[in-house]
């Protein structure tokens, strides 16, 4: 059963709640003077009357209380105001005019606090499922890790050349796919909290070069960054780093071995967008379209991964307020843009930077 106080709206601060419920109040005195003095407007009044009510609660969504309260007051004050002025006659559509607009508020409240109860479930839901991945997760990292080393161990001790230490290293190949599965869920799962990023200054066009030469080193494979450099930024650098590898081992493992992939990191303003390219078979637009959901490998870009690098990659940059997106043409490659809207760090910069550069980086 949801509680009441779970299925409240909540508002950006108390004072501006109650500088609503002030509002309200101001509109309805006026509302209710223009009934009593102006027999032209007074229909018009008593209906604006009504609608501030639906809105304000629609805003606000009252405790019980505050809205029997609100409610109270609109009915009786309406109605003493129309009877005052002799607009209730004998007529039924006059007599039910007042309780009419009743039901239909009554029936605005009950449709907005089901919605805000399926609403309250649903992140009750998503929660259970975030505690339950999570506990899923750490739960397969202890026996994958002690399988790998027992695998390792148990290869060391084989002859190099053999059948056996070949599928060894099939074994051992999984087991790393799968470890490395089990950290991007977890990246996935703690996206959405407040710890999730530990922001420091530093230099995003090191950062590219860097995971451009690592890689290069690590594949025998070419990676090319252009990196334009300028003040530090204030964000999480491994986090950054870690979404960089993803969108790099995606677009190695989409791409021929002969063909390069680019890194390519430039400024605007606080903004920083890194492009990650590569000359692969490109994406047809279905694909672009369920790109970073998680588990997602369309045919030709990465098919054999898990599913989740981009996912990573999402929930990275739009945790540093920024996004991500992928353009792709079918048999002439795709390009990843990922953009962080980095603030700059609180120390001053230097009086005389250095011009920004585009400085390519043949690794």
């Amino acid at each position: 059963m949801v509680s009441e106080s779970t299925v409240r709206v909540a508002s950006s601060s108390w004072a501006s709640d109650r500088r609503l419920d002030y509002a309200f109040a101001a509109s309805a005195l006026l509302c209710l003077a223009l009934m009593a003095v102006s027999a032209q407007l007074q229909m018009v009044a008593f209906h604006v009357l009504w609608l501030s009510l639906s809105l304000v609660f629609g805003l606000r969504l009252w405790s019980r209380r505050g809205t029997a309260v609100a409610l109270g007051f609109v009915v009786v004050s309406t109605t003493a105001v129309l009877l005052l002025t002799g607009q209730l006659g004998d007529e039924p559509s006059e007599l039910l005019e007042v309780p009419l607009m009743a039901a239909v508020f009554l029936a605005l409240v009950w449709h907005a606090r089901r919605h805000q109860q399926m609403r309250a479930a649903l992140a009750a839901a998503q929660e259970r499922e975030r505690v339950f991945m999570r506990n899923a997760v750490h739960g397969l990292r202890t026996p994958v890790t002690v399988a790998f080393g027992h695998a390792e161990l148990v290869r060391d001790a084989l002859p190099a050349d053999s059948a056996a230490s070949d599928n060894l290293g099939v074994v051992l190949d999984e087991l790393r796919r799968l470890s490395r599965a089990s950290e991007r869920l977890l990246t996935l799962v703690a996206s959405d909290h407040d710890a999730f990023l530990a922001r420091s200054s530093f230099d995003p066009a090191d950062l590219v070069e860097s995971v451009a030469r690592r890689w290069s080193v690590a594949t025998g494979r070419r990676v090319e960054a252009y990196a334009e450099h300028g003040p530090a930024i204030c964000a999480d650098a491994e986090r950054v780093c870690e979404a960089l590898d993803a969108l790099v081992e995606n677009a190695l493992r989409a791409s021929a071995l002969s063909e390069p992939v680019t890194l390519t990191l430039r400024r605007a303003g606080e903004t920083v967008t890194i492009e990650v390219r590569d000359r692969g078979l490109g994406i047809d637009r279905d694909g672009v379209a369920r790109l970073f959901e998680p588990f997602s490998r369309p045919d030709g870009h990465g098919a054999r991964g898990t599913g989740l690098g981009l996912a990573v990659v999402r929930a990275i940059a739009e945790a540093h307020g920024g996004g991500v997106e992928a353009r792709s043409v079918p048999g002439q490659g795709s390009v990843f843009i990922m953009r962080l809207g980095a603030a700059s760090p609180p120390a001053a910069a230097p009086a005389h930077l250095p011009a920004p550069r585009l400085a390519p980086q043949h690794l």
